[in-house]
């Protein structure tokens, strides 16, 4: 998923496009015929708007709208490569097992409401995103992709 330049009708259609998309989404992508690159956050919107890109992924409705990709690729569509939040961290296994075992178990709590945390926030901010679309941003057009 994510904002396009222009309306994608068929498979054809992806063929030649450049797009930011990383990862295992990217691989299927190149699959399709478009040209994968991985640009940094800072640079996304610029080149969207030069046309270094014709297609982006970012995170998600809420923090993508944000970024103000929407003003320059009006169609979004819906994602099937993040199928859930996947967060993790990474710890020193030696220094983890030489703690005590409460602050063990602090430490993993703090981890797992760290990342509930997250999920909650980015939800809601989607949420929230969708829940405006058609009234504050009737030029966004939500597709899903072509079979």
């Amino acid at each position: 998923g994510g904002w396009f330049r222009k309306e994608i009708n068929s498979v054809g259609d992806l063929k030649g496009l450049k797009m930011r998309i990383p990862g295992f989404a990217g691989e299927v992508m190149n699959r399709l015929g478009l040209t994968v690159t991985n640009i940094a956050s800072g640079e996304l919107y610029t080149s969207l708007e030069r046309g270094t890109l014709d297609a982006l992924e970012w995170v998600g409705p809420g923090m993508d709208i944000n970024m103000g990709f929407n003003k320059i690729a009006p169609y979004y569509y819906t994602g099937w490569h993040e199928p859930g939040l996947d967060l993790q961290f990474m710890i020193n296994e030696r220094k983890f097992n030489k703690l005590p075992k409460d602050l063990q178990q602090i430490l993993v709590t703090a981890m797992r409401v760290s990342a509930y945390d997250m999920y909650i926030q980015n939800y809601h901010m989607s949420a929230i995103a969708w829940s405006k679309i058609e009234k504050e941003q009737p030029h966004i057009k939500i597709r899903t992709f072509p079979k």
